[in-house]
């Protein structure tokens, strides 16, 4: 029991490019990011995942990715620990 899907790009199917669009925007001490999928013949409105970054000890870090079904990495792979004590 795992993910079935790129959790960096929320999708089974990957475009060949991602392109961030967009200003980031400060939440607390975490920036978000809008990441859209290039793919051809598709131009969605709305982006494939959005990135949260923040800084620490100087450097920008992955935090968490969300994804446009309100889910989130984070708690999708508590879910899977959890499911897997079962």
């Amino acid at each position: 029991m795992g993910l079935d899907f790129d959790p960096f790009t929320a999708s089974q199917d990957p475009c060949q490019k991602y392109q961030a669009r967009g200003t980031p925007r400060k939440v607390d001490q975490r920036y978000e990011v809008q990441v859209f999928g290039s793919c051809p013949r598709q131009r969605r409105s709305a982006p494939d995942v959005v990135a949260e970054l923040e800084q620490r000890h100087g450097l920008w870090v992955f935090v968490n990715f969300r994804y446009p079904d309100g889910d989130d990495l984070v708690a999708t792979l508590k879910q899977l620990k959890a499911d897997r004590g079962k």
